[in-house]
């Protein structure tokens, strides 16, 4: 579904997960503008592994200066999506949202979403584009801008994309998929999932984060090699998860899905 809901400041608990890896750079940028939120009922959990140090330590000077920040270590160490499920099995609270350590969320976001899963919806997906701030990062804007637009087209076959990061869900709809595969791409076997359980998936564009862009072409192109080949694997994983399950709506979504990720 388009976003369309009202923003709510205040209600249930959301428990914000930032999975981290070798962060501790980045990581203010994203509990730095969780912390400004404009909704009020909202905790911090930076889910850090256990052979990374450095940003633990970072993660505590933050928690200690902040009440509404915790600091979790990966039970099963490994992945994102394993960081996800850890925080998620560690929280009492029924709403989560995934962001990554360089992600600046903006203050309405969480508004944005609570106002859509209040109103029915499972899962809500937002926006997150690269700071465009030189030549290269500007140039994975403009890529980031094409991929939005082709999940644009796969949401007229009803499949809305959603990541593990600029997420919010419902802890229901997490138990009813299973969680976050451990996986590479671990946020496009998460969107199939979602497909396939036939959640309402809310979309809001204009619900927008920024994340750090990479900094040379080097960088870029290690980056979207990485992504497309998870996103080529899981696709297709998901592709034939609906063809087992006998969904043809899931199946149209999903296949659509996986040829874009071998396109894009």
């Amino acid at each position: 579904d388009k976003g369309g809901g009202s923003r709510l400041h205040k209600g249930p608990e959301v428990r914000a997960v930032v999975p981290v890896y070798r962060d501790a750079e980045v990581l203010d940028v994203s509990v730095g503008s969780l912390l400004e939120s404009e909704y009020e009922d909202i905790s911090v959990a930076v889910v850090t592994e256990p052979d990374d140090p450095e940003t633990r330590r970072r993660a505590r000077e933050l928690a200690e200066e902040n009440d509404e920040v915790d600091v979790l270590v990966n039970g099963d160490p490994g992945s994102k999506g394993t960081a996800i499920n850890h925080a998620v099995r560690q929280c009492d609270a029924d709403y989560f949202a995934v962001f990554d350590a360089d992600e600046r969320v903006s203050p309405d976001f969480i508004p944005t979403a609570m106002g859509e899963l209040l109103d029915g919806a499972e899962v809500f997906q937002g926006r997150r584009v690269p700071r465009a701030v030189g030549p290269v990062e500007t140039i994975a804007y403009c890529e980031r801008a094409l991929v939005n637009a082709g999940y644009a087209v796969c949401e007229l076959l009803g499949f809305t994309g959603c990541g593990s990061a600029s997420t919010v869900f419902t802890r229901d709809a997490f138990k009813t998929v299973g969680g976050y595969e451990d996986c590479l791409a671990e946020d496009v076997r998460f969107a199939h999932a979602c497909n396939n359980a036939e959640f309402r998936v809310a979309h809001d564009r204009s619900a927008t984060n920024t994340m750090e862009a990479p900094h040379t072409v080097r960088d870029l192109w290690g980056q979207r090699k990485r992504w497309r080949m998870g996103q080529v694997r899981a696709s297709w994983g998901g592709l034939f998860d609906s063809l087992r399950r006998g969904s043809a709506s899931g199946f149209v979504g999903s296949a659509f899905r996986a040829v874009g990720s071998v396109g894009l």
